[in-house]
Protein backbone atom coordinates (compact mmCIF):
# COMPACT_ATOMS: atom_id res chain seq x y z
CA UNK A 1 0.00 0.00 0.00
CA UNK A 2 1.28 3.51 -0.87
CA UNK A 3 -0.05 7.30 -0.35
CA UNK A 4 0.43 9.32 -3.28
CA UNK A 5 -1.33 12.68 -4.75
CA UNK A 6 -0.85 14.94 -1.23
CA UNK A 7 -3.10 18.06 -1.60
CA UNK A 8 -4.46 20.98 0.13
CA UNK A 9 -7.05 23.20 -1.18
CA UNK A 10 -6.63 20.76 -4.56
CA UNK A 11 -3.19 22.18 -4.74
CA UNK A 12 0.20 19.98 -4.31
CA UNK A 13 2.71 22.05 -2.24
CA UNK A 14 0.85 25.17 -2.73
CA UNK A 15 3.10 28.23 -1.75
CA UNK A 16 0.11 30.60 -1.05
CA UNK A 17 -2.87 29.34 1.51
CA UNK A 18 -5.94 32.10 2.76
CA UNK A 19 -8.55 29.69 3.59
CA UNK A 20 -8.98 26.90 5.74
CA UNK A 21 -6.55 24.04 4.80
CA UNK A 22 -8.57 20.90 3.32
CA UNK A 23 -6.10 18.03 2.71
CA UNK A 24 -6.65 15.40 0.65
CA UNK A 25 -4.53 12.16 -0.02
CA UNK A 26 -4.96 8.68 -2.52
CA UNK A 27 -4.29 5.32 -1.38
CA UNK A 28 -2.99 2.14 -3.38
CA UNK A 29 -2.91 -1.13 -2.61
CA UNK A 30 -1.88 -4.54 -4.29
CA UNK A 31 -4.76 -6.02 -2.66
CA UNK A 32 -8.06 -7.00 -4.25
CA UNK A 33 -11.05 -4.83 -2.39
CA UNK A 34 -8.54 -3.38 0.29
CA UNK A 35 -9.04 -0.02 1.93
CA UNK A 36 -8.76 2.45 4.28
CA UNK A 37 -9.10 1.53 8.30
CA UNK A 38 -8.35 4.41 9.53
CA UNK A 39 -5.90 7.72 9.18
CA UNK A 40 -4.35 10.35 11.36
CA UNK A 41 -2.76 13.61 10.05
CA UNK A 42 0.19 15.62 11.82
CA UNK A 43 0.91 19.05 11.01
CA UNK A 44 4.08 20.93 12.59
CA UNK A 45 5.63 24.41 11.65
CA UNK A 46 9.10 22.34 11.27
CA UNK A 47 10.11 19.27 9.32
CA UNK A 48 11.24 17.37 12.20
CA UNK A 49 7.42 17.60 13.17
CA UNK A 50 7.67 18.65 17.01
CA UNK A 51 5.11 20.24 19.13
CA UNK A 52 2.67 20.25 16.35
CA UNK A 53 -0.62 22.46 15.69
CA UNK A 54 -2.34 19.82 15.19
CA UNK A 55 -2.67 16.19 15.55
CA UNK A 56 -6.01 14.16 14.63
CA UNK A 57 -5.18 11.11 16.44
CA UNK A 58 -5.80 8.20 14.75
CA UNK A 59 -9.39 8.71 13.24
CA UNK A 60 -11.43 5.05 12.54
CA UNK A 61 -12.85 6.44 8.99
CA UNK A 62 -12.28 5.78 5.03
CA UNK A 63 -12.47 9.47 4.04
CA UNK A 64 -9.77 10.48 1.88
CA UNK A 65 -10.91 14.08 0.43
CA UNK A 66 -11.22 17.80 2.01
CA UNK A 67 -10.31 16.91 5.78
CA UNK A 68 -10.39 20.47 7.35
CA UNK A 69 -7.90 21.56 9.71
CA UNK A 70 -9.05 21.86 13.29
CA UNK A 71 -5.46 22.90 14.68
CA UNK A 72 -4.43 26.14 16.66
CA UNK A 73 -4.13 29.37 14.18
CA UNK A 74 -2.03 29.53 11.76
CA UNK A 75 0.71 32.05 11.49
CA UNK A 76 0.84 34.24 8.05
CA UNK A 77 3.55 33.72 5.45
CA UNK A 78 4.85 30.50 6.97
CA UNK A 79 5.26 26.64 6.41
CA UNK A 80 4.42 24.05 7.41
CA UNK A 81 4.73 20.44 6.90
CA UNK A 82 1.91 17.71 7.30
CA UNK A 83 2.21 13.92 7.39
CA UNK A 84 -0.93 11.51 7.18
CA UNK A 85 -0.21 7.77 8.23
CA UNK A 86 -2.99 5.36 6.63
CA UNK A 87 -3.63 2.12 8.29
CA UNK A 88 -5.53 -0.61 5.64
CA UNK A 89 -8.05 -3.06 6.82
CA UNK A 90 -5.25 -5.83 6.19
CA UNK A 91 -3.42 -3.91 8.99
CA UNK A 92 -0.74 -2.53 6.35
CA UNK A 93 0.72 1.21 7.13
CA UNK A 94 1.35 3.57 4.82
CA UNK A 95 3.07 6.98 5.54
CA UNK A 96 3.74 10.06 3.40
CA UNK A 97 4.74 14.06 3.61
CA UNK A 98 4.16 17.16 2.17
CA UNK A 99 3.94 20.64 3.00
CA UNK A 100 1.81 24.06 2.35
CA UNK A 101 2.81 27.87 2.92
CA UNK A 102 0.49 29.74 4.47
CA UNK A 103 -1.13 33.40 2.74
CA UNK A 104 -0.95 36.48 4.53
CA UNK A 105 -4.06 35.21 6.43
CA UNK A 106 -5.93 38.76 6.71
CA UNK A 107 -2.22 40.04 8.22
CA UNK A 108 -2.77 44.14 7.63
CA UNK A 109 0.34 44.08 4.29
CA UNK A 110 3.02 46.56 5.40
CA UNK A 111 4.02 47.13 1.68
CA UNK A 112 2.72 49.96 -0.45
CA UNK A 113 1.07 50.20 -3.80
CA UNK A 114 4.04 52.02 -5.99
CA UNK A 115 4.94 52.72 -9.77
CA UNK A 116 7.60 54.40 -11.31
CA UNK A 117 7.16 58.26 -10.73
CA UNK A 118 7.06 58.72 -14.42
CA UNK A 119 3.71 56.87 -14.79
CA UNK A 120 1.04 59.78 -15.16
CA UNK A 121 -1.29 59.35 -18.15
CA UNK A 122 -2.73 57.11 -19.98
CA UNK A 123 0.47 56.98 -22.92
CA UNK A 124 2.82 56.69 -20.32
CA UNK A 125 1.76 53.15 -19.52
CA UNK A 126 1.72 51.59 -22.90
CA UNK A 127 5.31 49.95 -22.06
CA UNK A 128 6.78 48.08 -19.13
CA UNK A 129 7.29 49.74 -15.82
CA UNK A 130 10.31 48.33 -14.45
CA UNK A 131 11.43 48.71 -10.61
CA UNK A 132 14.19 47.49 -8.28
CA UNK A 133 15.10 47.23 -5.04
CA UNK A 134 18.57 46.82 -3.75
CA UNK A 135 19.28 45.33 -0.18
CA UNK A 136 21.81 44.34 2.38
CA UNK A 137 21.27 40.74 4.42
CA UNK A 138 23.75 40.36 7.42
CA UNK A 139 22.85 36.29 8.35
CA UNK A 140 22.50 33.38 7.00
CA UNK A 141 19.06 33.46 5.67
CA UNK A 142 16.69 30.30 6.65
CA UNK A 143 13.49 30.47 4.83
CA UNK A 144 12.54 33.51 2.89
CA UNK A 145 9.00 34.16 0.77
CA UNK A 146 8.25 36.98 -1.96
CA UNK A 147 4.45 37.24 -1.24
CA UNK A 148 3.34 39.87 -4.70
CA UNK A 149 0.98 41.34 -6.63
CA UNK A 150 1.78 43.12 -9.53
CA UNK A 151 -0.97 44.81 -11.91
CA UNK A 152 -2.15 44.02 -14.55
CA UNK A 153 0.26 41.48 -15.28
CA UNK A 154 4.76 41.19 -13.38
CA UNK A 155 7.59 39.13 -13.83
CA UNK A 156 9.86 39.40 -10.88
CA UNK A 157 13.72 38.45 -9.68
CA UNK A 158 15.60 38.18 -7.10
CA UNK A 159 19.35 38.13 -7.55
CA UNK A 160 18.48 37.64 -11.77
CA UNK A 161 16.49 34.55 -11.03
CA UNK A 162 12.62 34.48 -11.97
CA UNK A 163 10.82 33.60 -8.89
CA UNK A 164 8.89 31.29 -10.77
CA UNK A 165 7.54 29.18 -13.88
CA UNK A 166 4.09 30.68 -14.30
CA UNK A 167 3.45 32.98 -17.09
CA UNK A 168 0.58 35.80 -16.96
CA UNK A 169 0.21 36.25 -13.28
CA UNK A 170 -1.76 37.39 -11.49
CA UNK A 171 -5.29 36.06 -12.63
CA UNK A 172 -7.99 38.02 -14.13
CA UNK A 173 -10.52 39.65 -11.97
CA UNK A 174 -12.74 41.88 -11.27
CA UNK A 175 -10.07 44.18 -9.49
CA UNK A 176 -12.47 46.62 -7.92
CA UNK A 177 -13.53 43.74 -5.79
CA UNK A 178 -10.84 40.92 -4.97
CA UNK A 179 -7.13 41.27 -6.44
CA UNK A 180 -5.01 37.59 -6.34
CA UNK A 181 -1.20 37.89 -4.90
CA UNK A 182 1.00 35.01 -5.37
CA UNK A 183 3.79 33.83 -2.75
CA UNK A 184 7.69 32.25 -3.84
CA UNK A 185 9.93 30.23 -1.97
CA UNK A 186 13.03 32.52 -2.40
CA UNK A 187 15.46 30.95 -0.21
CA UNK A 188 18.13 30.09 -2.19
CA UNK A 189 17.99 32.93 -4.86
CA UNK A 190 19.17 35.18 -1.28
CA UNK A 191 23.09 36.18 -0.27
CA UNK A 192 24.62 37.41 2.49
CA UNK A 193 25.83 40.39 1.80
CA UNK A 194 23.96 42.81 -1.71
CA UNK A 195 21.04 42.00 -3.09
CA UNK A 196 18.15 43.01 -5.54
CA UNK A 197 14.29 42.60 -5.82
CA UNK A 198 13.42 43.29 -9.31
CA UNK A 199 9.74 43.58 -11.46
CA UNK A 200 8.36 44.41 -14.20
CA UNK A 201 4.57 45.32 -14.76
CA UNK A 202 2.47 44.87 -17.70
CA UNK A 203 -0.64 45.90 -18.40
CA UNK A 204 -2.72 43.07 -18.88
CA UNK A 205 -6.39 43.45 -18.12
CA UNK A 206 -5.92 46.05 -15.26
CA UNK A 207 -4.94 48.44 -17.72
CA UNK A 208 -6.65 46.85 -21.35
CA UNK A 209 -6.75 50.55 -23.25
CA UNK A 210 -7.59 48.98 -26.73
CA UNK A 211 -10.95 50.33 -28.60
CA UNK A 212 -13.74 46.77 -28.67
CA UNK A 213 -17.32 46.23 -28.90
CA UNK A 214 -17.30 45.32 -25.02
CA UNK A 215 -15.63 48.45 -24.27
CA UNK A 216 -13.52 46.97 -21.82
CA UNK A 217 -11.19 50.60 -21.70
CA UNK A 218 -14.42 51.28 -19.45
CA UNK A 219 -13.61 48.92 -16.74
CA UNK A 220 -14.24 50.43 -13.52
CA UNK A 221 -10.89 49.11 -11.85
CA UNK A 222 -8.96 50.66 -14.64
CA UNK A 223 -5.82 51.92 -13.92
CA UNK A 224 -1.78 52.28 -14.45
CA UNK A 225 0.16 49.33 -13.51
CA UNK A 226 1.53 49.23 -9.93
CA UNK A 227 2.74 46.52 -7.35
CA UNK A 228 2.62 45.44 -3.76
CA UNK A 229 4.80 43.25 -2.03
CA UNK A 230 6.92 42.08 1.26
CA UNK A 231 9.84 39.45 1.02
CA UNK A 232 9.60 38.10 4.28
CA UNK A 233 13.34 36.84 5.84
CA UNK A 234 13.98 34.69 8.79
CA UNK A 235 17.47 34.33 9.65
CA UNK A 236 18.92 30.55 10.59
CA UNK A 237 18.95 32.44 14.44
CA UNK A 238 15.37 32.72 13.92
CA UNK A 239 14.96 36.51 13.58
CA UNK A 240 12.73 38.13 10.78
CA UNK A 241 13.55 41.24 8.04
CA UNK A 242 11.06 42.23 5.69
CA UNK A 243 11.34 43.92 2.77
CA UNK A 244 8.75 45.71 1.29
CA UNK A 245 7.61 48.22 -1.93
CA UNK A 246 7.67 51.78 -0.63
CA UNK A 247 9.57 54.94 -2.48
CA UNK A 248 12.71 53.85 -1.66
CA UNK A 249 12.44 51.49 -4.44
CA UNK A 250 14.15 53.13 -8.08
CA UNK A 251 11.86 52.37 -11.13
CA UNK A 252 12.49 53.16 -15.33
CA UNK A 253 11.42 52.48 -18.48
CA UNK A 254 12.88 49.78 -20.53
CA UNK A 255 13.12 47.80 -24.06
CA UNK A 256 9.38 47.11 -23.71
CA UNK A 257 7.62 50.01 -24.84
CA UNK A 258 4.45 48.90 -25.89
CA UNK A 259 2.16 45.86 -24.57
CA UNK A 260 -1.76 45.47 -24.61
CA UNK A 261 -3.10 41.84 -23.75
CA UNK A 262 -5.68 42.30 -26.90
CA UNK A 263 -3.19 44.12 -28.95
CA UNK A 264 0.45 42.58 -28.64
CA UNK A 265 3.90 43.68 -27.09
CA UNK A 266 6.69 45.71 -28.75
CA UNK A 267 10.50 45.23 -27.68
CA UNK A 268 12.97 47.25 -28.35
CA UNK A 269 16.25 45.60 -27.82
CA UNK A 270 18.01 48.67 -28.32
CA UNK A 271 16.71 50.24 -25.12
CA UNK A 272 18.13 47.38 -22.62
CA UNK A 273 19.08 47.85 -19.24
CA UNK A 274 21.87 45.46 -18.85
CA UNK A 275 21.74 43.24 -15.46
CA UNK A 276 18.81 45.20 -14.24
CA UNK A 277 17.78 41.97 -12.49
CA UNK A 278 20.98 41.89 -10.68
CA UNK A 279 22.46 43.03 -6.88
CA UNK A 280 25.76 45.05 -8.54
CA UNK A 281 23.68 46.78 -11.25
CA UNK A 282 24.22 50.64 -10.85
CA UNK A 283 21.00 52.18 -11.02
CA UNK A 284 21.67 55.80 -9.94
CA UNK A 285 20.20 57.10 -13.28
CA UNK A 286 16.71 55.54 -12.47
CA UNK A 287 14.10 57.97 -11.05
CA UNK A 288 12.24 57.93 -7.63
CA UNK A 289 8.81 55.59 -7.42
CA UNK A 290 5.84 57.11 -5.78
CA UNK A 291 2.84 55.66 -3.28
CA UNK A 292 -0.42 54.75 -5.65
CA UNK A 293 -4.14 54.65 -4.98
CA UNK A 294 -5.22 50.87 -4.70
CA UNK A 295 -7.12 49.33 -6.77
CA UNK A 296 -9.78 48.61 -4.65
CA UNK A 297 -10.13 44.92 -4.41
CA UNK A 298 -9.44 42.78 -1.20
CA UNK A 299 -6.22 41.03 -1.23
CA UNK A 300 -6.67 37.66 -1.29
CA UNK A 301 -4.18 34.73 -2.15
CA UNK A 302 -4.40 32.94 -5.72
CA UNK A 303 -5.34 29.24 -4.81
CA UNK A 304 -5.24 27.85 -8.46
CA UNK A 305 -2.69 26.83 -10.55
CA UNK A 306 -1.50 29.49 -12.57
CA UNK A 307 -0.54 29.89 -16.08
CA UNK A 308 2.23 28.25 -17.44
CA UNK A 309 4.14 26.44 -20.86
CA UNK A 310 2.25 23.65 -20.84
CA UNK A 311 3.34 22.62 -24.29
CA UNK A 312 5.80 23.78 -26.69
CA UNK A 313 5.59 22.65 -30.52
CA UNK A 314 8.26 23.27 -33.53
CA UNK A 315 7.18 24.52 -37.02
CA UNK A 316 6.40 21.50 -39.76
CA UNK A 317 6.57 24.46 -42.46
CA UNK A 318 7.81 27.98 -43.76
CA UNK A 319 6.79 29.55 -46.86
CA UNK A 320 7.22 33.00 -48.64
CA UNK A 321 4.04 35.31 -49.59
CA UNK A 322 3.95 38.35 -50.00
CA UNK A 323 3.95 39.90 -46.90
CA UNK A 324 7.59 38.05 -45.42
CA UNK A 325 7.29 34.69 -44.39
CA UNK A 326 4.48 32.56 -42.86
CA UNK A 327 5.37 30.29 -40.29
CA UNK A 328 3.09 26.84 -39.85
CA UNK A 329 2.84 25.05 -36.48
CA UNK A 330 1.11 21.56 -36.25
CA UNK A 331 -1.28 22.62 -33.63
CA UNK A 332 -4.18 25.89 -33.28
CA UNK A 333 -3.65 27.12 -29.72
CA UNK A 334 -3.55 29.80 -27.61
CA UNK A 335 0.41 31.40 -26.49
CA UNK A 336 3.59 32.66 -27.93
CA UNK A 337 6.41 32.43 -29.82
CA UNK A 338 10.18 31.99 -29.33
CA UNK A 339 12.10 33.56 -31.62
CA UNK A 340 15.43 34.06 -33.04
CA UNK A 341 16.06 36.73 -35.26
CA UNK A 342 19.53 37.42 -37.83
CA UNK A 343 20.23 40.49 -39.26
CA UNK A 344 21.48 44.18 -38.97
CA UNK A 345 21.22 46.58 -35.55
CA UNK A 346 18.27 48.54 -36.06
CA UNK A 347 16.01 45.89 -37.95
CA UNK A 348 12.36 46.02 -37.64
CA UNK A 349 10.53 43.03 -37.08
CA UNK A 350 6.84 42.31 -37.30
CA UNK A 351 4.92 39.39 -36.47
CA UNK A 352 1.11 38.75 -36.60
CA UNK A 353 -0.25 35.58 -35.83
CA UNK A 354 -3.45 34.20 -36.92
CA UNK A 355 -5.53 30.81 -36.97
CA UNK A 356 -6.34 30.58 -40.33
CA UNK A 357 -4.51 31.36 -43.90
CA UNK A 358 -6.43 32.12 -47.77
CA UNK A 359 -5.48 30.24 -50.27
CA UNK A 360 -2.45 32.64 -51.46
CA UNK A 361 -1.09 31.61 -48.22
CA UNK A 362 -1.38 34.68 -46.43
CA UNK A 363 -2.88 35.53 -43.10
CA UNK A 364 -7.28 35.58 -42.76
CA UNK A 365 -7.66 38.15 -40.31
CA UNK A 366 -11.13 38.61 -41.76
CA UNK A 367 -13.36 36.58 -38.87
CA UNK A 368 -10.95 38.16 -35.83
CA UNK A 369 -9.65 41.10 -36.77
CA UNK A 370 -12.45 43.35 -37.45
CA UNK A 371 -13.03 43.97 -33.23
CA UNK A 372 -10.02 45.37 -31.75
CA UNK A 373 -10.38 49.19 -33.22
CA UNK A 374 -6.80 51.13 -32.08
CA UNK A 375 -3.38 49.73 -31.64
CA UNK A 376 -3.06 46.52 -33.76
CA UNK A 377 -4.35 43.19 -33.08
CA UNK A 378 -2.40 39.73 -32.06
CA UNK A 379 0.74 41.72 -33.41
CA UNK A 380 4.24 41.76 -32.02
CA UNK A 381 7.46 43.77 -32.91
CA UNK A 382 11.10 43.25 -32.06
CA UNK A 383 13.85 45.95 -32.87
CA UNK A 384 17.31 44.31 -32.93
CA UNK A 385 20.14 45.87 -30.88
CA UNK A 386 22.90 44.55 -32.79
CA UNK A 387 24.37 42.26 -35.96
CA UNK A 388 24.62 39.22 -34.18
CA UNK A 389 21.98 36.71 -33.77
CA UNK A 390 19.10 37.37 -30.77
CA UNK A 391 16.37 35.07 -29.03
CA UNK A 392 13.31 36.73 -27.85
CA UNK A 393 9.49 36.13 -27.00
CA UNK A 394 6.80 39.03 -25.23
CA UNK A 395 6.00 38.17 -21.58
CA UNK A 396 2.85 40.47 -21.36
CA UNK A 397 0.82 38.85 -24.12
CA UNK A 398 -0.95 35.65 -25.73
CA UNK A 399 -2.50 34.87 -28.72
CA UNK A 400 -4.61 32.51 -30.93
CA UNK A 401 -2.41 31.21 -33.47
CA UNK A 402 -1.35 28.47 -35.53
CA UNK A 403 0.24 30.42 -38.33
CA UNK A 404 2.87 33.18 -37.87
CA UNK A 405 3.52 35.99 -40.31
CA UNK A 406 7.12 37.72 -40.16
CA UNK A 407 7.97 40.87 -41.67
CA UNK A 408 11.32 42.77 -41.67
CA UNK A 409 13.67 39.80 -42.14
CA UNK A 410 16.02 40.05 -44.55
CA UNK A 411 17.42 36.63 -45.39
CA UNK A 412 15.10 33.37 -45.56
CA UNK A 413 14.36 32.10 -41.97
CA UNK A 414 14.49 28.30 -40.92
CA UNK A 415 12.51 26.12 -38.93
CA UNK A 416 14.82 25.94 -36.41
CA UNK A 417 14.49 29.88 -35.59
CA UNK A 418 11.00 29.35 -34.21
CA UNK A 419 9.61 27.31 -31.43
CA UNK A 420 5.61 27.81 -30.32
CA UNK A 421 4.63 27.92 -26.61
CA UNK A 422 1.37 27.32 -25.58
CA UNK A 423 -0.23 29.08 -22.57
CA UNK A 424 -2.64 28.05 -20.91
CA UNK A 425 -4.00 27.70 -16.63
CA UNK A 426 -2.30 24.49 -15.76
CA UNK A 427 -5.20 22.19 -14.52
CA UNK A 428 -3.07 18.89 -15.83
CA UNK A 429 -5.31 16.05 -17.57
CA UNK A 430 -7.06 13.75 -15.23
CA UNK A 431 -8.44 11.37 -18.26
CA UNK A 432 -7.98 10.52 -21.72
CA UNK A 433 -10.11 9.11 -24.49
CA UNK A 434 -8.99 7.16 -27.55
CA UNK A 435 -11.50 4.60 -29.92
CA UNK A 436 -11.07 2.67 -33.13
CA UNK A 437 -12.81 5.41 -35.17
CA UNK A 438 -10.25 8.22 -36.22
CA UNK A 439 -13.24 10.70 -36.95
CA UNK A 440 -14.46 10.88 -33.42
CA UNK A 441 -10.44 11.00 -32.23
CA UNK A 442 -10.09 13.99 -34.24
CA UNK A 443 -13.02 15.19 -32.73
CA UNK A 444 -11.61 14.52 -29.41
CA UNK A 445 -8.01 16.46 -29.98
CA UNK A 446 -10.50 19.38 -31.07
CA UNK A 447 -12.40 19.79 -28.03
CA UNK A 448 -9.20 19.45 -25.63
CA UNK A 449 -7.40 22.00 -27.36
CA UNK A 450 -9.98 24.13 -27.80
CA UNK A 451 -10.61 23.59 -23.73
CA UNK A 452 -6.78 24.05 -23.45
CA UNK A 453 -6.85 27.60 -25.85
CA UNK A 454 -9.73 29.14 -23.68
CA UNK A 455 -8.10 28.50 -19.78
CA UNK A 456 -6.32 31.34 -19.09
CA UNK A 457 -7.10 31.94 -15.09
CA UNK A 458 -11.23 32.00 -16.15
CA UNK A 459 -12.67 30.32 -18.76
CA UNK A 460 -12.48 32.14 -22.00
CA UNK A 461 -14.88 31.85 -25.40
CA UNK A 462 -11.87 32.71 -27.69
CA UNK A 463 -8.57 32.95 -27.04
CA UNK A 464 -7.53 35.49 -29.92
CA UNK A 465 -10.61 37.62 -31.02
CA UNK A 466 -12.44 38.50 -27.73
CA UNK A 467 -10.54 36.33 -24.57
CA UNK A 468 -13.77 37.06 -22.58
CA UNK A 469 -15.59 34.83 -20.05
CA UNK A 470 -19.29 35.17 -21.05
CA UNK A 471 -20.87 33.38 -17.34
Amino acid sequence: MKLFDLTVNYLSKPLTIDSLPRFSYKVESDINGDKQKNYRIVVADNADMTNPVWDTGVIECEQQLFIHYEGAQLSPVTKYYWTVEVTSENGEVATESSYFVTGKLNQRWSGKWITSHYVRREGDAFGGVYLRKSFDLSKTVSEAYLTICGLGYFNSYVNGKKTGDDELSPAFTDFSKNVMYLTYDVTDSLNIGSNALSVVLGNGWYNCFAEDPWNTRAATWRHWPKLICELKVKYSDGTIETINSDTTWKGSKGPIIFNGIRNGEHYDARLELGNWTEADYDDSNWESTKIMKSPGGTLMAMEMQPIRVVHTFEPTKIYACENGWTVVFPQNMAGRCRFKFRGEAGTEITMRYCDIVKESGELDMGAIGGFIRSHGFQTDKYIKKSDDEECWNPIFVYHGFQYVNIQGLGYEPQLSDFVAEALSTDVGDIGLFSCSDELLNKVQHLCRWSTISNLHSIPTDCPHREKNGWT
